[in-house]
């Protein structure tokens, strides 16, 4: 994270909340670049780094975050589901100091694919050869004789 020791990672987090223009997206001040450009100013000075650095490490602890959840969520065993993947919660120290993102950074909602019955004749992707109706079917002629070439 940045050169960003366990502790200062920490205190990254507490600083960090104190400034909502770097992660409420409520907030007005958060589409505004120059308060968060002197909010990552006045925290960087706090540990003597560039604040290029500590918006890095800031960064990536947002996205340790979103993936510890998204693990977390998923481990969550699912009704009726059988066993599954087995995960261990208590994995990163730092994940309750980060819950205060969860009022203003929601996950994606995915969407699932449709799905497709082949099997209905009211389908798309039915065989036109199976929707023949009875009277065109009978007007269908075969032949058993083989034209000579």
């Amino acid at each position: 994270m940045q050169n960003f020791n366990l502790y200062e990672q920490e205190e990254l987090i507490s600083a960090v909340r104190r400034h909502p223009a770097i992660w409420n997206k409520k907030s007005k001040e958060f589409r505004l670049l120059p308060v968060k450009d002197r909010a990552y100013k006045t925290i960087s000075a706090i540990f003597g780094k560039s604040p290029e650095a500590t918006k890095g490490a800031w960064e990536a602890l947002v996205s340790k975050y979103k993936r510890e959840k998204q693990n977390r969520i998923s481990a969550k065993p699912r009704s009726g589901a059988a066993g599954g993947k087995k995960y261990n919660v208590n994995t990163w120290a730092l994940y309750p100091l980060m819950v205060f993102l969860d009022d203003v950074q929601r996950p994606r909602k995915v969407q699932e694919s449709p799905n497709v019955d082949h099997h209905n004749s009211d389908s798309q992707f039915s065989d036109p050869l199976l929707e023949l109706n009875n009277s065109e079917a009978e007007t269908i002629e075969y032949s058993d004789t083989v034209d000579e070439v």
